[in-house]
């Protein structure tokens, strides 16, 4: 792709990324208002308590997604796909056994909390919650690996229109499920979400990648070593992020009452989606800025270490 071409790219990748959060926002602020409508504020409020576990997903893929946006970058514009391939291969192996012991532990840590945050009428249904939430958290940090090589490659359009298709799934799902099953229809469409979400993820990265397999596990020591330690960096730098949610919602539950954490969901919200807008232009102008450092002779996994 010229120059030119890539910086085009740039743009689409933009827009695409603007029409997406606005999709998912509408899409979330319907989801929020029929279950409300359906169920009341107070078991909403529930569904924002057991969801904040998703939060760790940061944490739960331990800065790979992020280095994996950066590598690919500079293993595309070498031309080694097949460095890439194994790459994502290895990671995805070790972060779904990791993932797992991950998910295990937040479900042990919410069976033992949850009835100390919530009325006792409500903490049967939080644990018929919490297992779908997690559920829908392991695939969506598996989900973030394929998407993050998309953005790498510059084809982070492609991510957005994943986003709207699993966006648009959720809020048709929810509809149904939620006045069939009440909350807990939530989290089968939120499960069919990420399901979705992933399936999609696989599919493209199958197509994108130059003769993917999925056996292919060959990678450079280096290589995993600059992507290791790149990736430490990446999450440490968002435990505070990670965090911050949970933690809020479980005092503001402790002392104000579930509405209150409800309300500060809808907040919240708003909030992230306003700021996605300004950081989804600024991970797309990533890939050109990696693309440009190794185009122009500077230090790579090669030299580096």
């Amino acid at each position: 792709m010229t120059n030119r071409g890539y910086n085009r790219q740039i743009l689409s990748n933009s827009l695409l990324n603007v029409l997406q959060i606005a999709v998912s926002a509408i899409a979330l602020l319907i989801i929020y208002k029929v279950v409300i409508n359906s169920v009341g504020v107070e078991k909403f409020g529930l569904w924002a308590l057991v969801i904040s576990v998703t939060s760790f997903s940061e944490l739960g893929n331990f800065g790979f997604s992020g280095s994996l946006t950066k590598f690919s970058a500079e293993l595309s514009i070498k031309n080694s796909y097949k460095e890439l391939n194994a790459l994502l291969n290895i990671i995805l192996i070790f972060l779904a056994g990791v993932t797992v012991i991950l998910v295990l532990v937040l479900y042990a840590i919410g069976n033992l909390i949850l009835p100390h945050l919530i009325d006792n009428e409500l903490v049967d249904l939080g644990y018929k919650l919490l297992p779908y939430i997690l559920l829908g958290l392991y695939l969506n940090i598996l989900a973030s690996l394929f998407y993050s090589v998309l953005e790498g490659l510059n084809l982070s359009y492609l991510k957005s229109i994943a986003i709207i298709v699993s966006s648009l799934t959720y809020v048709v799902s929810a509809i149904y499920f939620v006045k069939i099953f009440g909350i807990i229809g939530l989290a089968y469409a939120y499960v069919l979400q990420a399901l979705i979400f992933i399936v999609l993820g696989i599919y493209l990265i199958t197509k994108t990648i130059k003769n993917y397999s999925w056996l292919y596990i060959q990678v450079n020591k280096n290589l995993l070593k600059s992507v290791t330690n790149y990736s430490v960096k990446f999450m440490l730098m968002g435990l505070s992020q990670t965090f911050y949610d949970p933690i809020t919602k479980v005092i503001l539950s402790r002392y104000g009452g579930l509405n209150l954490v409800a309300f500060f969901e809808l907040a919240t919200k708003i909030i992230v989606y306003t700021r996605s807008i300004v950081l989804g232009v600024i991970r797309n102008v990533l890939p050109k800025i990696v693309s440009l450092k190794t185009i122009n002779g500077s230090k790579s996994w090669n030299t580096e270490y």
